[in-house]
């Protein structure tokens, strides 16, 4: 099994079943929906997790959100996961 470092930051208004899980960026590592960084620190994180993964091979990415409204963390981020594809079958991890 994959092991994949994901981290989720929470804040406040999504829905697991009636929001669509955002597009992955291709070319960003942090999706920031909550609105709680600012632009230094989005490209800031972005650059700490591509000098990390190109030291270990580890892929992770940031994704805040404004609320699970009620549905569990595991399932959302199993989504997120699945549909951003996060890690790769090369490394495992």
């Amino acid at each position: 099994m994959k092991k994949i470092i994901t981290i989720l930051l929470l804040s406040f208004g999504l829905n697991l079943f009636s929001q669509v899980v955002p597009e992955p960026s291709t070319t960003f590592y942090v999706t920031d929906l909550a609105d709680i960084l600012t632009d230094n620190e989005e490209v800031r994180i972005d650059a700490l997790i591509r000098e990390y993964k190109s030291k270990t091979t580890t892929e992770f990415s940031v994704l805040t959100i404004k609320s699970l409204e009620g549905n569990d963390l595991e399932s959302y981020a199993n989504t997120v996961f699945r549909k951003w594809g996060i890690g790769t079958k090369a490394h495992n991890n």
